[in-house]
């Protein structure tokens, strides 16, 4: 593949492993043995953070990865985020008790990339899902 990953690898080959120490060993079994944490009640009702976190954090790692895999050929030529689907998920009781519409938006994000040199392109696209919430007012 390439040479300095075949030098990187058979020198990772190489290594030994060592035991862990008696007290990393004691601090493991320590927080293995703790009670399960109770998980924590949302704070933003049924809006979660990761669905918009987790695709960006998805296309930094691809994009440092595809950099360092192929440095100075491939640039980043255009970035698409497409609304396909809406749909009404009705109506929902917030935490406080005030109604709400709930609405789930579907997404294709794709970002293109291009060697100008080769004239090599890549595409890279991920759905996405967010859900809003609509605060309802009746008169």
């Amino acid at each position: 593949m390439n040479e300095e990953d075949d030098l990187l690898e058979s020198e990772l080959r190489s290594l030994t492993l060592r035991a862990p120490s008696p007290t990393l060993e004691q601090r493991l079994a320590s927080q293995l043995d703790a009670p399960a944490r109770r998980p924590r009640s949302p704070r933003f009702g049924f809006w979660n953070p990761t669905l918009i976190f987790t695709p960006l954090a998805t296309a930094a790692v691809f994009t440092v990865l595809l950099l360092r895999i192929v440095p100075d050929q491939l640039q980043p030529v255009s970035v698409a985020n497409i609304l396909y689907d809406t749909e009404d998920e009705g109506i929902v009781t917030l935490d406080d008790g005030q109604p709400a519409q709930r609405l789930r938006l579907r997404y294709i994000d794709t970002i293109t990339w291009a060697n100008a040199r080769g004239g090599a392109s890549l595409q890279w696209s991920q759905p996405r899902d967010v859900i809003q919430l609509l605060p309802l007012t009746y008169n």
